[in-house]
């Protein structure tokens, strides 16, 4: 539908030196839906940015021809695509902190990931990821055995890598478990004792509690 421009009351003057439009009281100034692509409100400069109707009670805002942002009924500023559901399936999918697959810093860099980690080798014997929350948090169980002092995780694909912390629950006052490598899709963590300061082997069954963060 081409846009248009009317008036469903009041009168329309135009000052012509100005080059404004004033509406007399009680006017209504109605334009087209418009789209994403092409609202109908933008500017002569930038076409494809500005302002569009996008349901009942729903305002869009849209830069570039793409939604990006809406105002939705009860007035929440949510990304575009979320405001009919407002808050609740916004904090499922979000653009610019994307949570929803995954915690997003920006559109590009992951920062949690909903997919937890899984034991690739080292630990004890039968390892194992008891309790996770995606990255943002899990459990290691170290198995029995008692000799191995690292341990190696698979990690969900980072843009560049990620920051491991943990804590051996188990054994907190003896023992310090760290990262000591890792690539966008695997991290190392190893256990030195608090008193020595060299590595040493966790304890049969010992809890680490760990979270990451992508970056």
């Amino acid at each position: 539908m081409a846009a248009f421009l009317r008036l469903t009351t009041g009168v329309v003057y135009v000052r012509s030196v100005a080059g404004t439009l004033t509406f007399a009281s009680g006017a209504v100034l109605e334009l087209a839906d418009g789209t994403a692509a092409a609202p109908s409100l933008t500017f002569a400069s930038d076409t494809d940015t500005g302002v569009y109707w996008v349901a009942a009670n729903r305002l869009g805002l849209s830069t570039a021809g793409v939604a990006r942002w809406e105002i939705s009924a009860n007035g929440h500023i949510l990304p575009a695509g979320d405001a009919g559901s407002d808050i609740g399936n916004s904090l499922s999918r979000i653009r610019d902190i994307n949570i929803g697959g995954g915690v997003y810093l920006s559109t590009a860099v992951l920062a949690i990931s909903a997919t937890a980690p899984t034991i690739s080798s080292g630990f004890g014997t039968s390892p194992s990821i008891p309790n996770a929350n995606g990255t943002a948090a899990w459990t290691i169980n170290v198995g029995t055995g008692g000799a191995a002092s690292s341990g190696v995780l698979t990690m969900p694909t980072a843009s560049t890598g990620w920051v491991v912390d943990c804590v051996d629950i188990t054994n907190a006052a003896s023992f310090v478990t760290v990262q000591t490598a890792g690539t966008t899709t695997s991290v190392t963590l190893t256990n030195y004792s608090r008193t020595t300061g060299l590595a040493i082997a966790w304890t049969a069954s010992d809890i680490l509690r760990c979270r990451a963060t992508a970056y």
